[in-house]
């Protein structure tokens, strides 16, 4: 799966999940033509509601890598949207599709369930590489005038018969001087080949789905990539993944100091960031912003009690030398229970954050509905609670905006 767009909330767009089956789509070979299924889920990450009055998805036709479906492809390709509430029309026979809302459904508000639209047997080209959907979304702050804006998705084709998938450490965290297993599930095609790579080494892992021969001393990024032409760099498919070291050696190149020097402090409380329990009214999101000095575990509470409202609490985490676009977002929400049921827990959310990440928390009354008004009503309470625990001696600082 990929995710594109706005994935925190915060330039006032949509966000989207892109899935293919098979992953990655399987290439046409002469005489037998290969079909596959794009699903995009829409949502809004955070912030306010929007307005979509439109939504238009373009596959990219012809012969050539960046391509998916053939200059003249074959048969009726089929497609989905959220029943009695969009519509999706394809544009004279072409890779373009675009989707409107009926009347009343066209508002998509963050926490609400994702609008899926799905895109069944499109043919495939017979030339491997990576075509390149084209989302173009026509939205805009509810009650205001709408703009566009446009978002690639990537969709890797590989050879016939060609799997590379499910990349990921048997163990997440492992103590320093390990070596961690790692395993993926591959089908190569002949003349394909595979390269691990991590820090300055790369091993060629063609034959073989687990690897478990690297010693790491700190959090370290595992790239597999796999190759059509043998050529490590320029690879038709790339899979990553982190593995954190719980107590991870310091390497030092050049250490010049002009005063005293520590190197070990006491660690960081583990307890609250910050006292987060807050009066909000409707449609007034709060952010913080924070910065990893090493790994460890952001965890975090949200609950309300008034009744009817509906609470969001958001984590955008980028790690180091990423973008927002290859960040990780997670989200969670809830909804002001009933008088019966006030003592219900609070709902909570975990997340790995490696060192060096930039941290978004966001959390907000996603409803709309209670706002103070000149009868004097009251605004929601949200109770908000964060909590840092770190795997080394460093903090979660807090920044004034968003970190670069």
């Amino acid at each position: 799966m990929t995710t594109i767009g706005d994935t925190d909330g915060t330039k006032g767009r949509l966000a989207y999940d892109v899935v293919t089956v098979p992953a990655p789509l399987n290439c046409s070979v002469k005489g037998t033509k290969r079909y596959g299924t794009v699903s995009v889920k829409v949502f809004r990450a955070a912030g306010e509601a929007l307005t979509c009055d439109s939504l238009a998805f373009t596959f990219p036709e012809g012969d050539a890598e960046t391509d998916l479906l053939p200059e003249v492809h074959h048969g009726d390709i089929g497609t989905g949207c959220p029943y009695g509430t969009w519509n999706l029309e394809q544009i004279n026979d072409s890779g373009r599709f675009v989707a409107t809302p009926q009347p009343g459904y066209g508002t998509v508000e963050a926490g609400a369930a994702s609008l899926e639209f799905t895109f069944s047997e499109l043919e495939i080209n017979s030339a491997p590489g990576t075509a390149s959907l084209t989302i173009e979304e026509t939205t805009g702050p509810v009650g205001a005038a709408t703009t566009g804006t446009t978002w690639p998705a990537p969709l890797p084709k590989g050879p016939a018969g060609f799997v590379f998938a499910d990349f990921r450490p048997v163990r997440s965290v492992v103590r320093a001087g390990t070596c961690p297993t790692l395993s993926w599930r591959a089908a190569l095609p002949a003349g394909c080949k595979a390269f691990l790579l991590w820090d300055d080494r790369q091993v060629e892992v063609t034959t073989v789905t687990s690897y478990s021969r690297a010693a790491i001393t700190q959090d370290t990024v595992f790239q597999l990539r796999a190759c059509t032409t043998g050529d490590i760099d320029k690879p038709l498919m790339v899979l990553d993944t982190t593995v954190t070291v719980s107590n991870p050696q310091l390497h030092v190149r050049t250490l010049e100091a002009t005063g005293p020097v520590h190197l070990l402090r006491p660690s960081p409380s583990a307890g609250p960031l910050e006292p987060l329990q807050t009066e909000m009214y409707a449609d007034q999101p709060v952010r913080r912003f924070y910065r990893a000095e090493t790994d460890g575990l952001l965890t975090g509470t949200i609950r309300t009690l008034s009744d009817g409202a509906t609470a969001e609490l958001g984590v955008h985490v980028v790690p180091k030398g990423g973008t927002d676009q290859s960040g990780h977002f997670s989200r969670i929400s809830c909804q002001g229970p009933g008088e019966p049921d006030r003592r219900r827990p609070a709902e909570t959310l975990d997340v790995l954050v490696p060192a060096d990440s930039k941290v978004t928390v966001s959390w907000n009354l996603v409803d709309g509905k209670r706002r103070k008004g000149a009868d004097g009503s009251m605004p929601d309470t949200i109770t908000v609670t964060l909590r840092w625990q770190p795997w080394g001696r460093a903090a979660l600082n807090s920044e004034e905006s968003s970190p670069t």
